[in-house]
């Protein structure tokens, strides 16, 4: 790149980048609001029964809202990460009224991730990336439909995905 190109990037750069950086340290506090919120309403719910839900819902978004989550997940996925934690606030509103339908549910999206985690431990060095971003997907599907997930999803297209991924 020469010098009138180096500069033409530091143009394009310079004029976009307080726009981006504040637009993306607002879609990270909205996800951080989303996290905070559903972490109070986990702390409210105490009854045995919702206990393997409260869990998975705990370990899923310390999953999505880690140290690093914006550069992990990328500044183009924070509004998906949003959907997935209002996903998880709809999953919160049912969970009382059917707390065996959720565990259902569960199993389902707990048969996927198992075979996802054993597709890393079997392959590393595979860009798996776009599996675990389809089991946030299916989450939505199965927990909070009306949200609407951002590709079509089911157990089976992930399932063959992680075929074709294991060669």
């Amino acid at each position: 790149m020469g010098r009138e190109g180096w500069q033409a990037l530091q143009s394009f750069v310079r004029r976009r980048l307080v726009d981006t950086t504040f637009g993306t340290a607002a879609a990270a506090a909205s996800v951080l609001a989303g996290a905070a919120r559903v972490d109070q309403r986990l702390a409210g719910l105490t009854a045995s029964i919702v206990q393997p839900a409260l869990t998975d819902i705990a370990v899923q978004v310390a999953g999505l809202v880690a140290p690093g989550f914006v550069v992990s997940a990328g500044v183009d996925r924070l509004a998906d990460l949003e959907r997935y934690l209002a996903a998880v606030d709809r999953r919160l509103d049912r969970l009382s009224r059917g707390p065996q339908r959720d565990q259902a549910l569960m199993h389902r999206v707990a048969t996927v991730q198992e075979a996802y985690h054993e597709l890393l431990r079997a392959r590393p060095e595979v860009d798996a990336s776009g599996v675990r971003w389809a089991i946030e997907e299916l989450r939505v599907s199965l927990f909070a439909q009306s949200l609407r997930t951002k590709e079509p999803v089911s157990e089976k297209r992930i399932l063959d995905e992680i075929r074709r991924l294991r060669g």
